[in-house]
């Protein structure tokens, strides 16, 4: 069983930092992440990491003029994005 380290409830739909491997809810992490852009365990920055794994033709020159509120809407987008794919 995967557990939320957010919510410390049993992990359904989750997101797993590409740092430590720690798993999260979807909604626990875009939560998480409207406070800061690091990993609630590790601290690692994921927004960047996030936005490569789930686009990953954006280009360099993007991902430098965004600011972490619009890296953060972006990861938000993408995360919504392969959900819909599942379905």
């Amino acid at each position: 069983m995967v557990v939320c380290l957010i919510c410390q409830s049993e992990c359904i739909d989750q997101f797993t930092c590409p740092n430590c491997k720690h798993s999260f809810h979807n909604a626990c992490i875009e939560e998480w992440w409207q406070r800061g852009s690091g990993c609630p365990v590790c601290r690692f920055c994921m927004f960047e990491v996030v936005l490569k794994l789930l686009v990953p033709d954006i280009p360099e020159d993007t991902l430098r003029v965004l600011n972490s509120h619009q890296k953060f809407n972006m990861c938000r987008l993408a995360l919504t994005i392969s959900k819909m794919r599942e379905i």
